[in-house]
């Protein structure tokens, strides 16, 4: 089983090189995973007193070719590397 973000699909993990945002209800019910595109930019608004989303950056590594959520500064999840790029919106987007 492969596993894909839960708005738009994509693979994610090791061969995709995109690393999985799990997002669990709060009540300790079911994980859903996100693409860093879709959780920065379509599921953390939806709770904005749980997570920070100003605070959340969706990157591309130049270093190591990952893609994840940075926290604050922009570094990549993955290898801590400052050569990363911002991605913008997810492109299929959920109502």
């Amino acid at each position: 089983m492969t596993l894909e973000c839960k708005n738009c699909k994509t693979p994610l993990g090791d061969a995709s090189k995109r690393a999985p945002a799990h997002v669990d209800d709060g009540h300790g019910g079911e994980r859903e995973a996100f693409c860093p595109r879709c959780f920065v930019h379509v599921r953390a608004p939806l709770e904005p007193e749980r997570y920070a989303s100003d605070a959340l950056t969706p990157l591309s590594c130049v270093a190591c070719g990952w893609e994840s959520v940075a926290i604050g500064a922009p570094r990549c999840a993955q290898c801590w590397s400052t050569l990363v790029v911002a991605l913008g919106r997810p492109t299929l987007v959920t109502p």
